[in-house]
């Protein structure tokens, strides 16, 4: 049924007929009707960017960019693979081989620096 030519009065009735199934019984629940539609939140866009606010955390970590050869990249997956019971990150094995370094004496340090910056040059 089109309800363009309808005026208001036929409106309530096309309501209660869809409502109730019956068209003879004219229910006029169009008062509830606008008092359920009144009742629901109303969202707007500075409503929705108060809930969508986010609050700014100090960062835990600096992020840096290096480059790495493909032989030690591959070389940091195969020791993320290594891992068992949890699975490590690729920043885990890095901060793990600096860890290990840290804790050599400083002649074992400056021997396996020597050992990778030689190939380089």
């Amino acid at each position: 049924m089109a309800l363009g030519g309808l005026k208001k009065s036929d409106k309530k009735v096309v309501v209660a007929e869809v409502v109730t199934g019956d068209a003879d019984k004219q229910i006029d629940i169009e008062d509830d009707i606008n008092k359920f539609i009144e009742a629901a939140p109303l969202h707007t866009r500075s409503d929705m960017a108060k809930l969508k606010t986010v609050v700014k955390r100090k960062p835990r970590a600096k992020n840096h960019i290096f480059s790495l050869t493909t032989a030690v990249s591959e070389e940091i997956d195969t020791l993320k693979l290594m891992a068992t019971g949890f699975q490590p990150s690729r920043s885990d094995v890095v901060k793990a081989a600096i860890a290990y370094l840290a804790r050599q004496g400083k002649s074992t340090v400056v021997a396996e620096l020597q050992a990778i910056a030689k190939p380089n040059k």
